[in-house]
């Protein structure tokens, strides 16, 4: 601010006459001191000095002066040295009523001709204890204010905000118990609106005033906004000369060509930072200019590039651009080439290779300014996001168990985890999936989805595990699980009940075991990570996944493996595991629901603990090899069955497993993709 101050009396050429007020101090110390509001530090705080105008009729200004500097001057003995004030505002106003009247609003001691005279930071001179002299806050305005002390009392107020640096300014020299002076103060609120009126202290304050002269001087509406930014400019040069001011001269763009002739002109400017020169001319004085830099700035302020991404179809994602302030100009990059691959705010971007984790860049403009840039890491898919910063480590070999809440119609397909493992490099985990409420003390309710190990990245990185295949999972509540196995992961401790609410499914309950489904659980511990998703009605996409229990026999509850999606016009394949007999039936059916004997599921009669869970419309038989039996049914062509819920259940002949010698393995639910 201080290459404002300088620029604004660069050009005044006139004698000017100095005073000090309040009157009858300018050599002599006065009897008090201040620390209002030059020695206060980073304490903001708003005042007003309000000073009688005989302060200046009674030396000898009886008519109007431009005063175009104001210096404050060191009480005597107090010590400061170098310090800076980052927000200073000053305004000098006439009073519109007697000073010895002044309102504890502050805004009510200001007349109609108020103004900014300077604004930005104002930085303390060294003061060494010499009174009267040590002038050690010195502000020249960069837009003088024209004072008549025939018209009114002189209000000087200043705003000073909390930035400051550098070493505490010394007290200023002041004047109490004078009937000539008033101070209105705030303490602690630089924008205060009301203050405390306190009668007779006066800031010893050297006014430099010009009275024969010519000083350019104007005002402005606006000085930063969005370009084009459309700025309005009022004159308010002052000429002692008796026939006023001939010409003005207006330069808005640096060039050196005259822009306006008008005295109050409007302007246009576009992107950037511009200075503004005002010439004036009259009969007494010639040419004086005023030359304001950097006064008007288009499209101010930090901007900070962000975006979204929702799944909107099969591999497919819109991109939202949530940049603040709003940016005007996009450059996508969505393949990390470094080419522009889209240029409009909100982009739907069709991916191949599915729920691939990949690095997207955003670089915006704001009109001329930029480029602006933004890198996030992105999964396609919806994305439940546990947390990414939490501290809580989980030692390998810990499992992190949460609910799961489908509510998309057609259910969803689980597409992989982030993980956030504590250590360097791979990490492998394993993920679970069981029914609702699945017990966390009893693993035989849990199935394995398999092992998945994570690529390297540092410490306290996410990283993704895909799901060899997706998980599909029907409308309803489940349960899921991913252990640790050989690499700690890094948790948030949420307090208890917990939800993360997003498109489709809702996750809930978190906690931790310190062992496989054993050992001690911890309530209220969430994975940092997410759970990536696709809801089936939403991508078309074919489903196959964990549907519902079945019972044990010799090898455990037979369960499924999907090997291939039900895809219109293919074979929809499973692998149905733990079958400790020759074979299996597997009944097919398109409802969980019921069947004709009464609703599903239906206990299966001397078959403790064994269900048939769906409607069997159709059925097969598999030899089993190794324990082991392989499911296939071809999905017939054509675009209405897309959607379709499918269900299959493994029912293997067993005799020694109970009296009727059956074993009810898991429902495999499906739902038909295109």
């Amino acid at each position: 601010m201080r290459h404002l101050f300088v620029a604004a009396l660069l050009s005044v050429v006139a004698t000017a006459q100095t005073l000090t007020i309040p009157g009858g101090l300018h050599g002599i110390e006065a009897n008090s001191s201040t620390a209002w509001p030059w020695a206060r530090g980073g304490a903001p705080i708003r005042v007003q000095y309000l000073y009688d105008a005989i302060h200046f009729t009674g030396q000898n200004i009886a008519g109007p002066v431009m005063i175009t500097r104001l210096r404050w001057r060191a009480q005597g003995g107090a010590v400061g040295g170098i310090g800076t004030y980052d927000d200073v505002t000053v305004r000098l106003a006439t009073m519109p009523f007697d000073q010895a009247q002044a309102s504890p609003t502050f805004a009510n001691n200001l007349g109609s001709d108020a103004m900014i005279v300077a604004q930005g930071p104002v930085t303390t001179a060294p003061a060494v204890g010499i009174t009267p002299g040590n002038h050690y806050v010195d502000i020249p305005l960069p837009v003088p204010f024209l004072y008549d002390p025939t018209r009114g009392d002189l209000a000087i107020d200043l705003a000073v905000g909390a930035g400051f640096h550098g070493v505490l300014p010394a007290l200023t020299d002041a004047r109490a118990n004078t009937t000539m002076c008033m101070r209105v103060h705030a303490l602690g609120d630089a924008h205060a609106a009301i203050g405390t009126v306190q009668a007779n202290v006066g800031s010893v304050v050297e006014v430099t005033a010009l009275r024969d002269a010519l000083v350019p001087s104007f005002a402005v509406d606006q000085v930063s906004g969005a370009s084009p930014l459309t700025c309005r400019f009022t004159d308010r040069s002052w000429s002692s000369d008796p026939h006023g001011i001939l010409a003005w001269l207006w330069d808005f763009d640096s060039n050196g060509t005259i822009d306006s002739v008008d005295r109050h002109p409007t302007w246009s400017f576009g992107c950037g930072t511009h200075d503004v020169t005002l010439q004036v001319v009259d009969a007494s004085h010639g040419l004086r200019m005023l030359r304001r830099e950097r006064l008007i700035v288009t499209d101010p302020g930090s901007v900070t590039p962000s975006f979204t991404w929702q799944l909107v179809g099969r591999d497919t994602l819109r991109f939202l651009d949530t940049t603040t302030p709003a940016a005007t100009a996009w450059a996508w990059d969505f393949d990390g080439d470094g080419l522009v691959d889209a240029t409009e705010a909100a982009p739907v971007v069709a991916f191949a290779g599915g729920a691939s984790p990949r690095h997207v860049t955003l670089s915006v403009q704001r009109h001329c300014r930029g480029p602006f840039v933004a890198v996030r890491r992105v999964v396609v898919a919806d994305s439940l996001v546990t947390g990414t910063a939490g501290s809580v480590v989980l030692p390998a070999g810990a499992t992190a168990l949460v609910g799961l809440q489908v509510s998309a119609s057609q259910g969803v397909d689980v597409l992989g985890v982030d993980v956030r493992p504590a250590d360097a490099g791979a990490a492998s985990v394993e993920m679970f999936v069981g029914p609702a409420n699945a017990a966390d003390g009893e693993p035989s309710v849990w199935r394995s989805l398999g092992v998945v190990a994570t690529g390297a990245a540092m410490s306290g990185e996410l990283r993704f595990a895909r799901l060899p295949m997706p998980l599909h999972l029907e409308p309803g509540t489940w349960s899921f699980a991913i252990r640790a196995l050989d690499a700690p992961l890094l948790a948030t401790d949420v307090g208890g009940s917990h939800v993360v609410q997003g498109p489709g499914m809702a996750l809930q309950q978190p906690r931790v075991r310190n062992g496989a489904f054993a050992g001690t659980s911890t309530p209220g511990m969430l994975w940092n990570g997410a759970v990536h998703m696709a809801a089936n009605a939403l991508t078309g996409a074919a489903g196959s996944g964990f549907a519902a229990a079945g019972c044990p026999g010799a090898l455990g509850v037979p369960a499924w493996t999907t090997i291939a999606l039900p895809v219109a016009g293919q074979i929809w394949q499973a692998r149905l595991s733990q079958v400790a007999a020759d074979g299996a039936f597997f009944a097919l059916g398109l409802d969980r629901t019921a069947w004709s004997l009464g609703p599903l599921p239906w206990p299966w009669p001397q078959a403790p603990g064994c269900h048939l869970l769906v409607r069997p419309d159709d059925a097969h038989w598999s030899a089993s090899i190794g324990g082991t039996v392989t499911f296939a049914v071809a999905i017939p062509t054509g675009t209405a069955l897309h959607g379709l819920p499918v269900f299959v259940q493994g029912i293997a002949i067993e005799p020694a497993a109970n009296a009727p010698g059956l074993v009810f393995g898991d429902l495999l639910a499906g739902r038909v993709g295109g």
